[in-house]
């Protein structure tokens, strides 16, 4: 896991600081872990901006009716912005962050965030290209759900986890998968069973194998 320190200063904005802005920034941001199944932010909090140093957490919206929708994740040395107050003032899509994993994210204030943003025209186009960044992200998921069959997504972001953990034995259970992929269990559980039999994947109580790689993307490219 990266120190605090290393974290602020590989943000795109960090060499557009002052050493003035520069010191309060490393004076003001606190770290927090949070545990696996922890809110880290809701619609109704002013978090300025969260660097995660180690775990994983997930962006999602909360619909009237209860149901979540994953808009993205984030892992290791990923940032995001935790209000669009000052950035998109007039986004009025409500969204939460809580954790995947047990994390240790570096938490920026808000009131920090925002006199950066206020005072330094350089940092605030940095950050509108972080939050075109996961604007993108957000249109790719909503992509996917639209029109990518369930095999195509299920296959998707098993290529996606393997790439990012580096590793073909992923520990996750149906649930986990069902959450970021935005569907039921149910769905996950024989949608795997089918994978299984093509010798896609083995799949054992929260751990699953991807023994094809080859197959799952030629499932992507079809």
């Amino acid at each position: 896991m990266i120190s605090a320190q290393e974290a602020l200063r590989q943000l795109s904005y960090w060499e557009c600081l002052t050493d003035s802005e520069k010191n309060t920034l490393l004076t003001s941001s606190y770290i927090r872990t949070y545990h696996e199944g922890n809110s880290i932010f809701t619609a109704e909090e002013c978090l300025g901006q969260a660097i995660v140093l180690s775990g994983k957490i997930r962006v999602y919206h909360l619909s009237k009716e209860g149901k979540e929708i994953t808009l993205f994740t984030l892992s290791e040395n990923e940032t995001c912005i935790l209000s669009s107050s000052g950035i998109l003032p007039h986004l009025s899509f409500d969204t939460f962050v809580s954790a995947e994993a047990d994390s240790v994210v570096l938490l920026i204030p808000h009131d920090c965030f925002q006199n950066l943003l206020k005072e330094n025209i350089e940092v605030k186009v940095k950050v509108y290209e972080m939050a075109l960044d996961k604007f993108c992200r957000v249109v790719w998921s909503m992509h996917q759900i639209l029109f990518f069959g369930f095999d195509q997504r299920l296959a998707t972001f098993l290529l996606n986890e393997v790439q990012r953990t580096k590793s073909d034995t992923l520990h996750l259970t149906h649930q986990q998968i069902a959450t970021q992929v935005n569907s039921a269990r149910e769905v996950v559980a024989r949608m795997l069973k089918e994978f299984s039999k093509q010798g896609i994947v083995s799949c054992k109580r929260g751990t699953i194998r991807v023994l094809d790689m080859e197959k799952l993307k030629g499932m992507i490219s079809e």
